[in-house]
């Protein structure tokens, strides 16, 4: 989302589309990422960081995983990973992108999954507030 390597592919990939689009090119803040994260229709991801946000953000991902800690997000919100970065199918990409631009029902499991970790995570914050007020 922010890393230099991230900026120079997304224009590379620019260059090939028939029709143009703008990359955006950060830095950007916390606050700045995740409402851009907002604003999309769906997020197909590689970085961590831009799943996570657009999970918080209610919106549908795509992951492809090139780290174990991909998977291990995709897996925490009930995913699977569309690929790798060695083994992508573009038409299986494709028909994943045009189903949940169609309809999100068939995500709606991780939709509930997401706002249980949210559930969870907040809980777990609360005791650890509890627990540095005791001392």
């Amino acid at each position: 989302m922010s890393h230099p390597d991230d900026t120079k592919e997304a224009k590379a990939i620019a260059s090939l589309m028939t029709i143009k689009p703008i990359v955006l090119e950060g830095p950007f803040t916390t606050e700045e990422q995740l409402s851009l994260s907002g604003n999309v229709d769906l997020m197909i991801g590689i970085r961590l960081h831009a799943l996570v946000f657009s999970s918080l953000m209610g919106k549908p991902v795509i992951g492809i995983s090139y780290d174990p800690k991909i998977t291990s997000f995709l897996h925490m919100i009930e995913q699977e990973p569309i690929g790798t970065m060695t083994e992508l199918h573009p038409e299986v990409l494709y028909d994943r992108c045009i189903e949940l631009l169609n309809s999100t029902e068939s995500y709606q499991h991780s939709f509930d999954r997401i706002q249980t970790l949210r559930k969870v995570s907040k809980r777990n914050a609360e005791f650890a507030i509890s627990l540095l007020e005791e001392c």
